[in-house]
């Protein structure tokens, strides 16, 4: 996989929840902050963001909501109204659900606006550097979303939300699974300015990081990543950790760790076997190495996850 698809699927917990809410004026609701991105799609009617900075932006139907930090924020029919509920959409009782939300009394003859809403979970203590140095708010216009990948996306998850038919559950969770993904493109697309956006493209580090993605087993040096990307050690080192913001050394333990984490939740390889996969000569090395990292053992990380 590329190096995007592998942090993702790395550092994701578990799938996507997503709730449809239908809001009818006057509204105005809090999300609270989640573990993980928080996203909206704008399927009918107008909405009003209001960040936890009081900045306000104003949202349109299919334009597309990412907080990559799951930021709490209010959503609301006009950005002065009174907030006075919390909605809770990472506890999964909403989950592919549809929630009605509006005053206690009579509505108001207003329009009402439909929104997707979701969240999709990460591993906090791995928080990969993509995602960690991206704004708090995402927003992508529907202007942006209406050609090309990203609209169809958008399009075919509106049509299975409006009419649930068999297998629709695993539709709607594949698509927000791959509108996530679009969503990061579309935006690194429009930025190629930012430093992750740049160490994905550079044809040095890029190259380094799609080998140190693909082959966390080998031991590999800043001489090797140098020698293989066609650069002196120095420069590349110096190129690497501008672009990524840590060394090539530390960005490859972290990603070690990180896909050892990932193999301890979801499969029941023995830590000998993890540890030759991500690189370590022993599983007392691994160990030691785990610990340092998350805190516990091997182990006691993999009995919390379930396993």
């Amino acid at each position: 996989m590329d190096v995007l698809s592998q942090l993702v699927s790395a550092t994701r917990m578990g799938r996507p929840r997503s709730f449809v809410v239908e809001c009818h004026p006057p509204w105005a609701r809090r999300y609270s902050a989640v573990p993980g991105a928080g996203l909206h799609l704008i399927l009918e009617g107008s909405v009003y963001l209001v960040s936890p900075g009081g900045a306000i932006t104003s949202l349109a139907v299919g334009d597309v909501l990412l907080l990559p930090a799951g930021s709490d924020h209010v959503l609301a029919d006009d950005p002065a109204r009174e907030v006075r509920q919390l909605v809770d959409d990472s506890s999964g009782q909403y989950d592919d659900g549809v929630v009605v939300i509006g005053p206690d009394g009579p509505r108001s003859a207003g329009p009402r606006s439909v929104m997707l809403c979701g969240v999709y979970f990460f591993d906090q203590g791995r928080r990969h550097p993509l995602l960690g140095r991206l704004p708090d708010v995402l927003h992508l216009p529907a202007r942006l979303g209406r050609e090309g990948d990203l609209g169809a996306t958008v399009s075919l998850l509106a049509g299975e939300l409006a009419a649930r038919r068999p297998g629709s559950d695993a539709a709607v969770s594949s698509l927000l699974d791959l509108l996530f993904i679009q969503v990061l493109r579309t935006w690194h697309a429009e930025h190629p300015d930012v430093a992750w956006s740049t160490a994905l493209a550079d044809v040095f580090v890029g190259k380094a990081l799609s080998t140190i993605h693909d082959q966390p087993d080998r031991s590999w040096t800043v001489a090797d990543l140098a020698d293989l990307v066609g650069l002196s050690r120095a420069a590349f080192a110096k190129r690497f950790k501008h672009l990524v913001g840590q060394s090539p050394v530390t960005y490859l333990t972290w990603w070690r760790l990180t896909v050892a984490g990932q193999l301890l939740r979801s499969t029941d390889l023995l830590l000998a076997q993890i540890a030759d996969r991500v690189g370590y000569a022993t599983e007392y090395a691994f160990a030691a190495a785990f610990k340092r990292e998350y805190g516990i053992t091997p182990g006691a990380y993999r009995r919390n996850s379930g396993l």
